[in-house]
C-alpha cells in the first residue's frame, strides 16, 4: 500500500469519528488533581484544661468518699432555706415593680399654733345680788352703771355672758372672741371697793324678804330677811 493510500484512509476514518461522535467531548471539564494537604504540627495545650490526667486509685476515691458526710433531703425538689429567702425577697420585688406600691407612713400633723390676745380687765364688781325664785344681780363692768343681769344672759355691748351667779360672786365667760382671759370672776363688793364680809338682820314681813344692804344678799322668803353689811 502506497503512503498516499494510507494517509487517505487515515484522514477518512477520522472524518467518520467526528461525524459519528465518538471522539473526545470537547465541553467537558477536566479533572483538576488536588494538591496534598499540608501536614500541621501536633498541637499542645498550654491550658491545664486540655491535659489529659490519669485516673485515679478507685480504692482510694471510695475511702475519701467514706469520710464526707452528706446531707440527705426527704424532697429532692424542695428549695435550700437560702434560696426560699432569695426567692421571696425577688417576689416582693417583683411585686413593686409591676404594682408602683410606695409604703405609706402615717404622719400626725402638727397642732395648730394658737394665737390670742391679752386684753387688760377694767374694775368691775358686783353691787347686789338677789336670790330668790329667780335669780339676779347687779354689777358695774368698769364703767359706773350699774346693769341687772341673769344667768345665761349676754351683757349688751360686750363679749361677756353671765356664767353663773351665787352668794359671792359673778363667773363672766366670753365668747365668739380669741381674746384673752376667757372667765372673769366679780365679787360681790360695795362701793368704795371694801370686801363685803359681815352679816346684818332685820325684820320683814311675812312673804317679803328683808331689804338687801348695800353690796348685799337679798333672799325672798317667809320672815327676817339676810343682808350683807360693809364693815
Amino acid at each position: 500500500m502506497s503512503t498516499k493510500r494510507v494517509i487517505t484512509l487515515t484522514l477518512l476514518g477520522a472524518a467518520m469519528a467526528a461525524i459519528v461522535g465518538c471522539g473526545p467531548d470537547p465541553m467537558q471539564p477536566i479533572a483538576a488533581t488536588p494538591a496534598p494537604a499540608p501536614q500541621d504540627a501536633q498541637f499542645v495545650p498550654e491550658a491545664e484544661a486540655g491535659i489529659r490526667l490519669a485516673p485515679g486509685d478507685p480504692a482510694q476515691l471510695l475511702a475519701d468518699a467514706g469520710k464526707s458526710t452528706f446531707m440527705v433531703r426527704q424532697d429532692p425538689f424542695a428549695l435550700r432555706p437560702s434560696e426560699v429567702a432569695f426567692d421571696r425577697s425577688e417576689f416582693a420585688a417583683r411585686i413593686l415593680d409591676t404594682t408602683g406600691f410606695y409604703p405609706q407612713i402615717a404622719e400626725e400633723p402638727e397642732p395648730p399654733v394658737e394665737t390670742f390676745e391679752v386684753e387688760p380687765q377694767p374694775t368691775r364688781r358686783v353691787a347686789g345680788i338677789i336670790l330668790g325664785e329667780s335669780i339676779t344681780a347687779l354689777i358695774d363692768m368698769g364703767n359706773g352703771q350699774l346693769i341687772l343681769i341673769r344667768p345665761g344672759q349676754a351683757i349688751e355691748g360686750t363679749e361677756w355672758v353671765v356664767q353663773s351667779i351665787d352668794e359671792e360672786k359673778v363667773i363672766l365667760r366670753r365668747v365668739g372672741s380669741t381674746k384673752r382671759p376667757k372667765y372673769v370672776v366679780v365679787r360681790l363688793q360695795p362701793d368704795d371697793g371694801s370686801t363685803v364680809t359681815n352679816t346684818g338682820g332685820g325684820q320683814g314681813q311675812g312673804g317679803q324678804g328683808g331689804a338687801a344692804g348695800g353690796g348685799g344678799v337679798q333672799r325672798g322668803g317667809q320672815g327676817g330677811g339676810t343682808g350683807r353689811q360693809p364693815d
